[in-house]
């Protein structure tokens, strides 16, 4: 089992949910900048303690997060039933909010800090640039 440290962007509004053996748990899309112009994309699990936590930090999408847990790569069946796919799976065991996005006065997110900004100004994109699942080839 690989053990991963990642800093990324929330993708979506956390939603604590209770599982049927009554424990608190999270699940949400945390999405990472490549140095390449690229996204990398983990479905980001959490449990007990940990979720009811990142829901009372106020994580919200456009913040900041750092993630540090085991990293799983899950097999899946894309919606139409017939594409296999892979999608990357850390359970969260570590981290904390890095910046939080602030609402601004259209109701978007807007980043705390002017670097931050910049990057918040570039689009996630929907489709061509975004890795989901394995990672480029490092140079040698």
């Amino acid at each position: 089992m690989a053990q991963i440290h990642v800093v990324g962007r929330v993708t979506a509004e956390l939603e604590l949910q209770v599982s049927h053996a009554k424990n608190p748990y999270v699940r949400f899309t945390l999405e990472e900048r490549l140095h390449n112009g690229r996204f990398q994309r983990y479905d980001v699990w959490a449990y007990g303690w940990d979720a009811e936590h990142l829901v009372q930090w106020k994580v919200k999408p456009g913040s900041i997060l750092e993630v540090n847990g085991p990293l799983f790569a899950e097999e899946y069946t894309a919606k139409d039933g017939v594409s296999p796919g892979v999608r990357l799976k850390i359970i969260y065991k570590d981290g904390g909010p890095i910046r939080w996005g602030k609402p601004n006065r259209t109701g978007k997110k807007e980043s705390t800090t002017p670097a931050e900004t910049a990057a918040a100004e570039t689009p996630s994109p929907s489709g061509e640039g975004v890795i989901d699942g394995e990672r480029e080839p490092l140079p040698e």
